[in-house]
């Protein structure tokens, strides 16, 4: 969410920004602050940090609002470094984009800029539009809302279209659903709407009246859901469109953003109470205390929670127990591995695992191992991204070393335009698919592709697990 969007939207003054030189500081290990689960960490004075996302380099990226720049923090160095991000105006948004790049809305500017992690910038027009909320579609695109009425599509080399939406409304939040389309909401229209990438759109009233809906994610459970600033409640949409909606304990409280956290619960900012907000997919809302305004929300690479504190100059961890895991190893048993290696799935980057097909149809199959892993996990979840230079047909399985058989996880068409599946839960008890029955064993995620029309290769960008421990 971005601070323009709520001086348009919820009456809130923006900031004046000016344009910095590239930076880089220090943020010494432990000079972190401790509270409960939450650890915050400084930023320099009027950073004013709004959106925050996870990189592609195992980082998190963010928008230094109130100085004209963005942020990377290494959360395993506790390292921060920044960036020149615009001219004037302040950025909103923030997102990692299809192609591995961070990609960000400069909303009165009328500007979309592109971030390579090592920090270059270009700047795209976003043509007629007052671009504020930013995400990367299935279709290998970024999707932006506007304050016009319309849903912005840019292709990773600045190319623009703008579809208009049902109503006359001030599009906010967006994200990419699991049905393929992207979804987003109307604040001023009070209701949630669907697009395609083709850019048919369709919209949902919410049950409250006026309620302001702002931030949207995907959640674990398949479901969309979102936050109600004025309704005081967090909403959950299903794929079909059927709205239900959870109440907030503390009263009016703003919740502004929304997150599908490692753990598969819903994590929410309340901007107005101070406070961090825990939904499970059944609705049960748990809330944690913070300082400072908390703002944007970001499911964070080492697995934890991460978010902004626009008031307090700060960046926030909510330590959730998890562990995140890429393979450390790699076992090809059809196709050619042309370039690449199991350290090439660790992050989404320009380092790839790129396999040759074998055969017609074209075969691929290959699994990531993952070692000392303990027999102790819970909630064991797997996520994938990757492409293939033809249309195939990609299954991703995971062995289960007690039935010594491989269990599908997902099942889809993928080509060109990179795919990223997250949060796959395998069926029973998690401890089933960690080889040895005690101590620690391997996980073994295998990825099997087919293309009917021939030979292809195959890119895999980012492989790994998240579990926590009974």
């Amino acid at each position: 969410m971005s601070p323009a969007t709520l001086g348009a939207v919820a009456g809130r003054a923006r900031l004046g920004v000016a344009l910095w030189s590239c930076v880089a500081c220090i943020v010494a290990p432990g000079s972190g602050a401790d509270s409960g689960p939450v650890r915050e960490f400084p930023l320099p004075d009027l950073s004013r940090p709004s959106s925050i996302a996870s990189g592609p380099d195992g980082a998190l990226w963010f928008v230094d609002y109130g100085r004209g720049r963005i942020g990377r923090f290494d959360p395993a160095s506790e390292t921060l470094t920044e960036f020149p991000g615009t001219t004037s105006g302040g950025g909103n948004d923030i997102t990692t984009g299809p192609d591995g790049n961070l990609w960000f809305t400069e909303g009165s500017l009328k500007k979309i800029g592109r971030l390579t992690p090592s920090g270059d910038l270009t700047e795209f027009s976003s043509a007629n539009g007052f671009a504020l909320d930013i995400t990367s579609g299935p279709d290998g695109n970024l999707w932006f809302t506007t304050s016009r009425s319309t849903i912005g599509q840019m292709s990773t080399t600045g190319g623009v279209r703008l579809f208009s939406v049902r109503r006359q409304c001030y599009t906010y939040g967006i994200t990419s659903g699991p049905d393929g389309n992207l979804w987003f909401t109307e604040a001023t229209a009070n209701r949630v709407g669907r697009i395609t990438p083709a850019g048919n759109a369709r919209d949902f009233l919410i049950p409250t009246p006026n309620s302001n809906p702002a931030g949207i994610t995907l959640g674990a459970d398949g479901n969309l859901w979102f936050a109600e600033q004025n309704g005081n409640r967090i909403g959950r949409a299903t794929p079909e469109g059927v709205i239900t909606e959870f109440p907030v304990p503390t009263p009016q409280s703003n919740p502004l953003d929304v997150v599908g956290g490692p753990d598969g619960n819903v994590w929410f900012t309340e901007l107005s109470a101070d406070r961090i907000g825990r939904i499970s997919p059944a609705g049960a809302i748990t809330e944690y205390p913070t300082t400072g305004g908390p703002y944007g929300i970001a499911s964070g690479p080492d697995g934890n929670v991460w978010f902004t504190e626009f008031g307090a100059d700060r960046l926030a961890r909510i330590n959730l127990g998890v562990t995140t895991q890429p393979p450390s190893g790699l076992s090809v048993a059809a196709g050619t591995v042309e370039s690449g290696d199991a350290g090439s799935l660790a992050a989404r980057d320009a380092d790839e695992l790129s396999i040759s097909s074998k055969g017609t149809p074209g075969l691929t199959a290959w699994h990531g191992v993952m070692e000392s892993v303990p027999n102790s996990l819970t909630d064991l979840r797997v996520t994938y991204t990757g492409g293939n230079s033809a249309t195939a047909t990609q299954v991703i399985q995971i062995r289960n070393f007690t039935t010594g058989s491989w269990k599908v996880l997902d099942s889809r068409t993928v080509g060109p335009a990179e795919v990223r599946v997250k949060n796959l839960v395998p069926p029973g008890p998690a401890a089933d698919y960690v080889s040895g029955e005690t101590g620690s064993g391997e996980v073994w995620v295998r990825v099997r592709t087919t293309a009917a029309s021939g030979s292809f290769v195959q890119h895999a960008n980012l492989m790994r697990i998240t579990y926590t421990l009974g």
